[in-house]
């Protein structure tokens, strides 16, 4: 419920609220706690920050959200080690093939190569200066390709956390 709540908000306003990525830890470490009775407390801790500290280098590149990253910490306190990578790795596959099906539907590939350049652009470009930090990848005026362009990486994290769940899609 809680993802599902992320996605709504972040489909709706572009952001998610960190409400509900505190709450969503709080009640994930409670869950393994006291109804799993998992005592790892290490694991857990691990779980929750593995996420962050993986993907952390994209959000300094502009490659991926804080909100999403936080939202795979909040799967974090839900699942082990484990089942959190097979989410990770199964939120990937669901954006990418969420991205194909775009281009496909919306036929919007010249949108999306010049994205692409875009980014690698800017990117060579503050990798000759060396400053990654606090710059946007994309130019002001280019950010309505962005967002014609881009995905709401929640979806694919919800989905892949029901599938791990023991759901389907």
């Amino acid at each position: 419920m809680l993802l599902l709540a992320a996605v709504i908000t972040d489909l709706s306003f572009t952001r998610i609220p960190n409400l509900i990525i505190i709450t969503g830890l709080i009640i994930g470490v409670f869950y393994r706690v006291l109804c799993l009775g998992d005592r790892n407390y290490l694991f857990i801790i691990v779980g929750i920050l593995l996420p962050v500290v993986l993907f952390f280098p994209l959000f300094l590149i502009r490659a991926m959200g804080a909100g999403d990253i936080k939202l795979f910490a909040v799967t974090g306190a839900f699942f082990t080690i484990k089942e959190n990578t097979k989410c990770v790795i199964l939120a990937i596959l669901i954006a990418g093939a969420i991205a194909l099906l775009k281009l496909f539907f919306e036929r919007n590939v010249r949108k999306r190569l010049k994205y692409l350049f875009l980014y690698f652009g800017n990117m060579f470009r503050h990798a000759i200066t060396g400053n990654f930090l606090g710059i946007p990848y994309i130019n002001t005026e280019d950010k309505i390709v962005v967002k014609e362009a881009g995905i709401k990486f929640s979806v694919p994290i919800l989905l892949g956390a029901i599938v791990v769940m023991g759901g389907s899609l």
